[in-house]
């Protein structure tokens, strides 16, 4: 191992003499680096420093640098020498590990030494002498001894390596004490600590005879490891030395690749190896005066901070070994944003995590970050152009940028240089990335274009040519970023943009604004310049699939519904074959038939894909595309001003869908507006029909050669993949287009037409109608709203839909039945409808703002909880009600009902909307929920916020001081459960479903203690309206919502719970399948007791239990299949219907059976009086009338 090792360090050794100043090429461009960092330090606009955030970064060159010295390696030629300390608890393995090291290691530049063995040396009576001595010349001696060892590595040019104590036990305090001394801390420059199980350095330090130590167990072992490593690392940061702990089992390659590292690394090795990574990123072919977007990546090109995220997953899966604010804490320490804080986060990057599991994280941290739509359509526009070149120069996780950027299709055409790893050689600081953008500048001629958004990018906003400033939301952009930003404009003359992302968020004050889509800004990026390529163009014309697609569109006998099928699946073959090529593919997870998870594919960015109908003809086969992309935005469009920019922002893809394109003037027209009002966005044409002459013509007429200046430049060639099609007269075709029901493409073959990279574009359409009573503009159909998803394993986007004609819709879900396939497809999320709604419609409406802030109340939940506490209320049995004369003894009062059912609607809205405030990041990752408002940011979350708060207040004023003070508290008490104990929990405990059915349990509880408040016989306290013996019947009703929310969300649950996983929900789902599906059955049959005890108390009458026996049959049927099943079989969604179908039947029967309503009826009809002793005594009916006399007299509801 040791002669391997050589030879290892050896290649080593040959590779960093090639990195030397006296090499011509890398002296040039490293004086180049040298001269212009002085430059940034000293500033040519007359300052000390940009600001003080760039000074913390600052890199101390001598005055005089010597360009034959080497450059890089070993001991710095000025200042204190590289000196290691090994520690550990005594009996770890020190010595041995420094006796291993000197085997394996290159003496010639690294020294040994012994901190023990060295006392002795130059102690007067050597080390027993040295133990005799009194506490303060032992100082003195060890201070003496580390001094020496100093000045040896400093007069041989070596990197010093030393085993010593930090801290030895006390018999006499029976607690280890420190050792050290300032002398210590002075000297060394790195530190690894040694950390070992207890009990493995208890059994060593007994088989160790040769030497003394106390006899100390395993846990306090422990204890004496634990505070001597929080103690030195905290030393470690206030001296500026690198601390690093080499876990147990010892990994030998890695000590000497972290000692390979401390003897190799400087600050000027640093900036070259960064340096070399820049320039081997860069085009061989690039033009000298080309364009380079220098770009910060965490919190530029995404919202995400991959450190902290890393950081907070890695704390989740070690919670003993790493925090969540690991990096918080080390920045905000005394090392700052320091050269030195930088390497500190590599080491804790490889302290934590081997290769293998960093690049598990890396993968998982990864899958988090979403990348701005607008930032991912500009690096794909700016790619393609052969003079633009992009390079991320970013502080953050290099690995995980690869990997966002290869699920993004953009690893190829951008560039990294970052760090994370020792193995990457290099870190990237504010200094590293300000001297990287002058490299650029001065050696490569290069007009560089800046993106940041914090304080250590400043420096590389100043040095270059154009600077812009990313703006994201206020709580997760840079807090100091404000002051800094200002100093830096104000005092020293940075000039700069400011990028607002998304663009809901509040802009920074006193710069100027930039928009990532505007075209004119886009043209001053490119230099006035942009590479204009052909289109591609790509068709099927003689294909079998085409020929057997294109036989019902020209067969005369085929009209109405079925002609519009066959269009239909024309589109959805176009989408998978071609546009799915072309765009390309994600791989969301989905739940695989077999049980276990797995990942399916969808287009890339499909719910930030726009699919434009052209109306009338492009309908039917748009349709076809969305049932192939069910994610996608769907919109219709008679013109080219229909397509407006509230339906491309925040998109990344436009797919623009006709059937017949003639001479091609109207798809010329759209996509010269869409380039107006967002020039970076992806353009993709499907047409089922092109005429010859539209892409064959000659003299630049033809629409190919026109929409050159608006392609995007693909790189790939043109190409023909069929023979293209040559079509009959366009008279001929007209004709028999204009006598249809619907239309018929009468070409002889069917085109598939990519332009600028996109498939066909279209004109002079068909006369198609739309459904009937649907705008042009605004119809959206059902199967196109982003949130309908299957979820099962089985792709079913065709099965439920309801745009299918009927016959094809029952032919499929027969099939899908026979095929024992799952039908487990859940209503979409009425929020994530309605986000998607608003959309259509003009940003700043009315309309729009209403329909964004009442996604917020998530409506359809807020709906079910009115009509359940509305229920209760109604069912309370007040007095007297069903006499004969109750018109004129009062009643329940109806505007109490109104105060009582939209008081609880706004606490409902409250509850609901401060939930999406604290958890966007996650329901980003489902599909019910990613087209939320917070997720797409189509409201900030100061708004939502503010229509939280003042929903709460209203919600709980108006039960207060319109109902009573009792259910005013039930109120606020359910916003602060759902909100304060539910949401949070859901990450935390499979409890949180049994907080949310309590949460659900509490509105008919409100209902019941509202309608008891107005017949209240004395003080109607809380005590009366909720511990008395009449509110039995609203606690009833509350077990009933209680128990009927298991078997209805547990089978829910079921449906999507990887997604739930995905998102790191705490559901039984997926944490305990067979316990989800024993919880649903045991609470379904509770059900039958609670109606029976409804009628036990009085609350109905005795037709209630065999009625609600019947539908409670039902779901404890479906309940015991699902827990039969295990939810497989379509159990979870039989379950599911049962329970949206159970609670309101049971309701509305019990309304139905409510206690002598019948008899009350029958009385009336017949003129009878009923027996007073129905109702009360005589006694109790004068008390009630006498009360109620003494009180004004509320309205009647009859």
């Amino acid at each position: 191992m040791a002669t391997e090792t050589k030879r290892r360090r050896s290649a080593s050794m040959t590779w960093i003499k090639a990195t030397e100043w006296k090499s011509p090429h890398l002296l040039h461009s490293s004086t180049c680096i040298y001269s212009d960092l002085v430059d940034l330090l000293t500033n040519e606009k007359g300052s000390d420093s940009i600001t003080s955030a760039a000074m913390e970064c600052q890199i101390s060159f001598p005055e005089d640098l010597d360009p034959d010295t080497t450059f890089g390696h070993g001991p710095a030629p000025y200042g204190k020498p590289k000196v290691v300390g090994i520690y550990g608890v005594s009996g770890c393995g020190k010595t041995f590990l420094l006796d291993q090291l000197k085997q394996t290691m290159d003496q010639e530049h690294f020294s040994f030494f012994d901190g023990s063995k060295m006392i002795d040396t130059i102690t007067p009576g050597g080390l027993k002498g040295f133990q005799n001595m009194e506490e303060e010349k032992q100082v003195m001696w060890r201070k003496r001894a580390i001094d020496e060892i100093s000045m040896q590595c400093a007069g041989d040019n070596k990197v010093g390596i030393v085993a010593g104590h930090s801290m030895l036990w006390s018999e006499e305090h029976g607690k280890p004490l420190p050792v050290y001394t300032q002398n210590d801390l002075d000297v060394f420059t790195h530190m690894l600590y040694m950390g070992m199980p207890g009990d493995v350095v208890a059994e060593r330090r007994v088989e160790d005879t040769q030497k003394y130590r106390p006899l100390l167990t395993a846990n306090q072992l422990e204890d004496w490891q634990k505070e001597e490593k929080n103690r030195l690392r905290e030393l470690c940061r206030k001296n500026g030395i690198l601390f690093s702990v080499v876990q147990h089992p010892l990994q030998m390659d890695k000590v000497l690749a972290l000692l390979d590292d401390f003897w190799i690394h400087s600050e000027h090795y640093n900036l070259s190896r960064a340096q070399e990574e820049l320039r081997k990123g860069l085009k061989a072919n690039g033009e000298e005066q080309g364009v380079v977007l220098a770009m910060d990546a965490d919190r530029t090109l995404a919202a995400e901070d991959t450190g902290s995220l890393f950081w907070k997953l890695a704390s989740s899966k070690w919670p003993l070994g790493a925090a969540e604010d690991t990096l918080k804490t080390l920045f905000s320490g005394p090392l700052g944003y320091s050269h030195t804080a930088f390497r500190q986060a590599t080491l804790l990057y490889e302290e934590i995590a081997n290769d293998l599991e960093f690049d598990e994280l890396c993968r998982d941290v990864a899958s988090q970050v979403f990348m701005y739509p607008e930032m991912v359509s500009l690096l794909h526009f700016l790619a393609e152009q052969d003079h633009v070149e992009i390079v991320i120069i970013s502080s953050g996780l290099r690995l995980v940028w690869e990997k966002v950027l290869e699920r993004e299709g953009l690893s190829k055409a951008v560039t990294i240089v970052g760090g994370g790893r020792i193995k990457d050689g290099y870190i990237v600081t504010a200094a590293v990335k300000s001297q990287l953008v002058a490299y650029l500048r001065a050696i490569h001629k290069k007009y560089i274009w800046a993106f940041g958004d914090s304080p250590i990018d400043l420096p590389m906003l100043n040095k270059a040519d154009r600077a812009v400033v990313v703006v994201g939301e206020e709580s997760t952009r840079s807090k100091t970023m404000d002051a800094e930003l200002k100093t830096a404009i104000n005092g020293y003359g940075l000039g700069a943009y400011q990028v607002v992302l998304p663009s809901s968020a509040t802009p920074r004050s006193g710069i100027p604004m930039a928009n990532l889509t505007d075209p004119g800004f886009i043209f001053d990026i490119m230099g006035h310049r942009r590479s204009h390529k052909p289109p591609q163009f790509i068709h099927a014309t003689d294909t079998e699939a085409a020929k057997l697609l294109a036989t019902p569109m020209r067969n005369s006998a085929v009209a109405g519904p079925e002609l519009r099928e066959a269009h239909r699946r024309v589109g959805r073959h176009l989408a998978t074959t071609f546009v799915a090529d072309i765009v390309g593919l994600e791989q969301p997870p989905i739940q695989h038939v077999l049980g276990r998870q797995t990942r399916g594919y969808q287009l890339r960015h499909e719910a930030k894909t726009t699919i434009v109908a052209l109306m009338r003809g492009g309908e039917p086969m748009a349709s076809g595309v969305n049932d192939a992309f069910p994610l996608a935005m769907f919109v219709h469009a008679k013109d080219a001003d229909d397509i407006m920019l509230h339906h491309l922002e925040g998109q990344i893809t436009l797919i623009l869908v006709d059937s017949v394109i003639n001479t091609g003037k109207s798809i010329f027209e759209f996509i010269e507006h869409v380039r107006n009002i967002h020039a970076t966005i992806r353009i993709v044409v499907v047409a089922g029909v092109v005429q010859d002459k539209c892409v064959s013509g000659s003299g630049g007429g033809s629409l190919i050669q026109k929409l050159a200046p608006y392609a995007r430049g693909s790189q790939l060639p043109r190409r023909r993949l069929f023979n293209q099609a040559s079509t009959r007269s366009s008279a001929t075709a007209a004709s028999a287009l204009f006598t249809r029901d619907y239309f018929s493409a009468n070409s002889s073959k069917i085109s598939i037409t990519p332009t600028e990279k996109h498939l066909a574009p279209g004109n002079d359409r068909p006369q198609y109608e739309p459904p009937a009573g649907a705008a042009a503009k605004d119809h959206q159909p059902p199967q196109g709203t982003p949130c309908e998803t299957a979820i099962s394993g089985n792709v079913l986007d065709d099965v439920l839909q309801p745009g299918l004609p009927h016959r094809r819709r029952k032919r499929l879900k027969d099939n899908q039945q026979v095929s024992g396939g799952s039908t487990d497809i859940i209503p979409p999320d009425a929020s994530s409808r309605l986000s998607t709604l608003s959309t259509t419609l003009p940003p700043s409406s009315l309309r729009r703002l209403f329909s964004l802030y009442l996604s917020l109340s998530k409506p359809r939940l807020s709906f079910l909880i009115v009509l359940t506490t509305a229920a209760a209320y109604s069912l309370y049995p007040v007095p007297a009600v069903l006499l004969p004369q109750a018109t004129a003894s009062p009643s329940l009062s109806a505007l109490t009902l109104v105060f009582l059912t939209s008081g609880t609607a706004l606490c409902s809205a409250s509850a609901n909307a401060l939930n999406m405030i604290m958890e966007p990041e996650h329901d980003a990752k489902m599909s019910r929920t990613r087209n939320r408002p917070l997720v797409r940011g189509y409201i900030g979350r100061k708004g939502a916020l503010m229509f939280a708060t003042v929903a709460g207040i209203v919600g709980v004023g108006s039960l207060y001081y319109g109902v009573n003070p009792t259910v005013s508290f039930l109120g606020g008490l359910n916003i602060f459960l759902y909100a304060g104990v539910y949401t949070p929990m859901k990450r935390i405990s499979i409890l949180n479903t049994w907080v949310g059915a309590v949460v659900g349990g509490i509105p008919p509880l409100m209902g019941w203690a509202a309608a008891a408040g107005q017949t209240a016989i004395g003080s109607g306290g809380w005590q009366e309206l909720l511990l008395s013996k009449e509110s039995i019947g609203g606690w009833l009703l509350a077990s009933f919502l209680y128990a009927w929310q298991f078997p209805h969300f547990n089978a829910l649950s079921w449906t999507i719970r990887d997604e739930y996983k995905y998102a790191g929900y705490k559901m039984l789902a997926w944490v305990n399948p067979r316990m989800n599906g024993r919880v649903a059955f045991r609470y379904a049959l509770l059900s039958f007791p609670i109606c029976g005890a409804l009628w036990w108390f009085g609350v109905t009458d005795q037709g209630f239990l065999l009625t609600s026996s019947v539908v409670n049959a039902w779901i404890v049927r479906e309940a015991w299949k699902f827990w039969r099943m295990e939810g497989f079989k379509g159990s979870a969604r039989g379950l599911f219907w049962a329970g949206v179908w159970h609670l309101p039947v049971v309701m509305v029967l019990a309304m139905a059976h409510k206690k002598g309503l019948w008899e009350g009826v029958w009385q009336r009809l017949n003129g009878e009086t009923l027996e007073e002793d129905m109702w009360m005594e005589d006694e109790e009916m004068t008390e009630l009338q006498e009360q109620q006399t003494s009180r004004p007299i509320p309205l009647v509801v009859n």
